[in-house]
């Protein structure tokens, strides 16, 4: 019997190419992004969105659009991210495809603080899971944690993601204070030069707790798309983490240190999801989004059948399109 060769095939593979295969994804799944109208709660946003959102309002089409470039860069940066840090046994792109089909299946608008401000803090991430081994670290260290402050400028909670880059620190090297002492100073040095930038121009100053209370994130589908989408994703997800757990007791102790940071930084977005569907009752699509299509890539990576894996990632985009294509848009 040949496999097919749609989605799974071409992603398994470390060719840089296959992730042109995501546009005609993205396009049939979001092409009413430009007719959604932006949801942002109180208006009470982080500076770095609120002039974003200024700058945008009158056009949602561009709204869309920026959302739309925003999220196909976080698929390919997240790959890369997860390739470097050596998180699978072998170097592929399942990730960028996993991440557009799961944010796919919430309908709504995607142009929100916590899509945006993802892009730093994923860069973050790659700077602090690249020091194992190195002498001085200090710097990158500072970076990781500005980076980390730029991302809470955009989403309040990613400011949160300062312990997971202690986490990953405390893994790869020896307990130095400076170094633990360095992402803090980098992140609260962004948020003391914002303040101090908004106080100089006389703008509204940053109202960091009131922007998450409350906030308008996308309702996760319900009714049948979600029965349909539990019975994809719970069984991958059971497969997903015993292959992850199998992985790890089989990697060098250079693998298992980073993939030890990734887990806490599974657990502190957990956190994050915690606290916004306490105070919201739901929560943003990426959080979730960013560790699964991480996470669910194993089995995928290692089914015998290729087949198997073409049928769960198709049946995901046609749980998208369903999600999205028969969400309100503008009239």
């Amino acid at each position: 019997m040949v496999s097919p060769k749609v989605l799974a095939a071409p992603f398994r593979t470390d060719q840089p190419i296959v992730l042109f295969l995501l546009l005609p994804v993205m396009a049939v799944l979001w092409w009413v992004q430009p007719l959604y109208p932006a949801a942002l709660g109180n208006g009470a946003s982080m500076p770095l969105f609120r002039a974003l959102n200024g700058l945008t309002a009158h056009a949602p089409w561009l709204q869309g659009a920026i959302a739309i470039a925003v999220a196909s860069g976080l698929a390919v940066l997240l790959a890369s991210t997860a390739n470097n840090a050596e998180l699978f046994d072998r170097r592929n792109r399942m990730p960028a495809l996993l991440l557009v089909l799961l944010m796919g299946t919430v309908p709504g608008p995607l142009f929100q603080p916590a899509l945006i401000g993802a892009v730093p803090l994923v860069f973050s991430f790659r700077l602090v899971w690249a020091i194992q081994g190195r002498p001085i670290v200090i710097g990158a260290l500072f970076r990781s944690g500005m980076l980390v402050g730029l991302a809470a400028l955009f989403y309040f909670p990613y400011a949160f993601m300062v312990v997971p880059v202690w986490a990953a620190v405390s893994v790869a090297r020896s307990f130095n204070w400076r170094e633990y002492a360095m992402p803090l100073a980098g992140t609260l040095l962004v948020f003391y030069f914002c303040w101090g930038v908004l106080r100089l121009g006389g703008w509204a100053p940053m109202e960091p707790v009131r922007s998450m209370v409350p906030a308008a994130h996308p309702a996760l589908p319900g009714g049948r798309k979600a029965v349909l989408l539990l019975l994809v994703l719970v069984p991958l997800a059971l497969s997903a983490v015993l292959r992850f757990f199998r992985s790890y007791q089989k990697a060098i102790m250079r693998m298992r240190n980073t993939r030890s940071a990734f887990l806490a930084l599974c657990w502190s977005v957990l956190a994050i999801i915690g606290l916004e569907a306490w105070v919201n009752g739901t929560f943003p699509s990426v959080l979730l989004a960013m560790p699964l299509s991480v996470v669910l890539s194993y089995p995928l990576l290692n089914m015998q059948r290729v087949w198997l894996a073409e049928v769960t990632l198709l049946t995901l985009l046609a749980i998208g399109c369903a999600a999205q294509w028969t969400a309100p848009t503008l009239p």
